[in-house]
């Protein structure tokens, strides 16, 4: 049972070193010519550090035998950055007129925007 979380807790850890490198550095958010470089520098920031969190999650999970305080601490690092930061930046959009949708760059899976899903 370990083992198989284990797995898990890297498949979504890979998702935290990949998914925001991947989908968000381009024209929507990164190159952006309409943010200004200041705001540029710190979103890559936020992206390098989501990457190195991931690759921290995922050394931690296999440097050794599987145990479960690894486990849940892997969990506590992935539920404070998806979900938690996440929600935490949803709820507080309307104080630094920030927005989880933009339909210009972002994509409907079964009709539901991609942020939501």
């Amino acid at each position: 049972m370990l083992k198989h979380l284990r797995t898990l807790l890297t498949i979504t850890g890979t998702v935290l070193l990949c998914g925001p490198l991947a989908r968000d550095s381009n024209g929507s958010h990164l190159t952006n010519p309409l943010w200004p470089p200041h705001a540029r520098f710190h979103f890559f920031w936020s992206l390098t550090f989501s990457a190195l969190l991931g690759v921290l999650h995922i050394l931690w999970l296999w440097r050794g035998p599987v145990r479960r305080d690894r486990l849940w601490a892997s969990i506590a690092v992935q539920l404070c950055g998806l979900p938690g930061g996440f929600f935490a930046a949803l709820a507080f959009a309307p104080l630094y007129g920030g927005a989880v949708r933009d339909s210009e760059h972002h994509v409907q899976v079964a009709g539901i925007n991609e942020n939501i899903l």
